[in-house]
């Protein structure tokens, strides 16, 4: 070592040096790397949720604002009342359409298939009662509200 001169000495060290810097920068890269995709998953488990949690409180606000319109006494517009019911329905429908695709495992997509089975069934009950309230027919379309729509939420 001592036959070697200074100046490769020096050039060795600042390789070494660069070297060790070279692989700290890559491993700290692959470490942010495995934490973004962490993180990432993260999100999509949370925009998940909330996407369940919003359509659960459109529906819920659909329920409360049809069983508003049930009501004979009511002195709501019935036509612009059921343009709002489907307005929030089709909200529902394409969060619903976002939820699919963001659900990957078996046991996700099982009760996403239920969860559209109940939608098409909501879907047409709702059809249904609002025809009956548009000629006036509050018994049928409390009627459907009471037996139908009931056994559709439970």
């Amino acid at each position: 070592m001592k036959n070697i001169k200074i100046t490769y000495k020096l050039v060795a060290g600042f390789t070494l040096v660069l070297l060790l810097s070279l692989a700290t920068g890559v491993l700290g890269i692959a470490g942010f790397q495995a934490v973004n995709d962490k993180s990432t998953s993260l999100e999509r488990i949370i925009d998940k949720e909330e996407l369940f949690l919003l359509n659960y409180i459109k529906s819920q606000k659909m329920n409360e604002d049809l069983i508003q319109l049930l009501n004979p006494n009511n002195s709501a517009d019935i036509q612009s009342e059921l343009v709002n019911l489907e307005e929030q329905f089709s909200a529902v429908q394409e969060n619903t359409v976002l939820l699919k695709k963001m659900l990957t495992s078996p046991e996700e997509q099982a009760i996403m298939q239920t969860i559209d089975s109940i939608s098409a069934d909501y879907g047409i009950l709702i059809g249904e009662i609002s025809e009956a309230l548009i000629q006036g027919d509050y018994t049928k379309a409390n009627e459907l509200n009471k037996t139908q729509l009931t056994d559709i939420w439970e």
